[in-house]
């Protein structure tokens, strides 16, 4: 599946917006490092953006999943399913966590998994200031 989807961008933060009239996609505070005097830490509220262009007509299976330092799951949005996407037709997933909680210090991955299968990956690093 990697080769049939071409990643536009995939970025984490404070919040999007979408405006009504052009539906131009605005993303509020984009960040890829959480500072915090104490571990753990639930973060209240973030977005994983990501949009991409499918290379080959396809059915897609997609959610975004959290993983911690040791490669453990700690996150996942609900799973998106689509019709036939329509070659070089553009998906755009705007996916929001609440609370996610952090119990330790250093590199996350954030990954689109389309089909079952890890796509690309966007890097949260948490520090302890």
């Amino acid at each position: 599946m990697k080769d049939k989807i071409l990643i536009n961008f995939f970025l984490i933060s404070e919040s999007f917006l979408i405006e009504n009239v052009s539906n131009n996609l605005s993303l509020i505070g984009v960040f890829e490092n959480i500072n915090s005097p104490i571990i753990p830490i639930a973060y209240p509220k973030f977005s994983a953006s990501v949009n991409f262009t499918v290379l080959e007509p396809a059915n897609l299976k997609c959610s975004v999943v959290i993983y911690d330092p040791d490669g453990i799951e700690i996150a996942r949005t609900q799973e998106f399913s689509t019709q036939t996407i329509n070659k070089n037709q553009k998906v755009q997933l705007l996916n929001s966590f609440v609370n996610t909680v952090f119990n330790k210090l250093g590199n996350y991955s954030v990954n689109l998994i389309v089909n079952d299968e890890k796509i690309s990956l966007s890097n949260l690093t948490i520090k302890k200031i």
